[in-house]
Order: C-alpha cells, then sequence, then structure tokens
C-alpha cells in the first residue's frame, strides 16, 4: 500500500548511496552499517528500527490495531532475524495521523 511515486526500494537505494558519499568513513565500531536490514557492532549488538506511515505503509480502514502492532513487529523482527541477531528489546517508529486517540 504505497501511495508514493515511483519504486520506493529503487529510492531507498539511491539515498543510502547518497548517504554513504555524504559519510564515506565508517566508525571502527560497526561491523555493518547503513544497506544492511540492521546495524551490526563489534561488541555483537544489532540494532535495527523501522518506520510506518498511515496512509503509505498500512491504513486503519483495514489493519485493527492489534493487527497493526503485529504487522509493525514482524517487518521489525524480520530485519533482526535476517542478520541472525537475537531480540531483546524492540524499537518501532509508528506514525499516526492526529485523529488517533491514545486509547
Amino acid at each position: 500500500m504505497n501511495n508514493r511515486k515511483g519504486n520506493s526500494s529503487e529510492g531507498e537505494i539511491i539515498l543510502i548511496r547518497y548517504i554513504r558519499k555524504r559519510f564515506p568513513k565508517r566508525r571502527k565500531e560497526i561491523l555493518k552499517g547503513i544497506g544492511d536490514d540492521a546495524m551490526v557492532f563489534r561488541n555483537g549488538f544489532v540494532v535495527s528500527t523501522d518506520s510506518f506511515f498511515e496512509n503509505i505503509h498500512f491504513d486503519l480502514k483495514y489493519f485493527s490495531m492489534y493487527a497493526l502492532g503485529y504487522h509493525t513487529m514482524a517487518a521489525s523482527l524480520s530485519d533482526l532475524a535476517a542478520m541472525g541477531a537475537l531480540p531483546v528489546c524492540c524499537l518501532v517508529s509508528l506514525h499516526l495521523t492526529k485523529n488517533i486517540g491514545v486509547k
């Protein structure tokens, strides 16, 4: 459910190239950085986060809040699994419109 024009993965690749060019020096503590599913540190710590935007990545007309939570967790955990990491906590960035209450 992507309302943006063009291929989002193509746009992501272009953005990653731009960031790599702008910040070419990688810190020695980082084994895997931008462009991978997660950032891997030399000490074995793996970090990943995703952003999910209402009306771009999901539509609440079709998702219950439970299903939305499941969907966002599955996507985030998938990135960690792709890197062979064991999840111990979760970071999710969820962007909702103003008409959604806290309850």
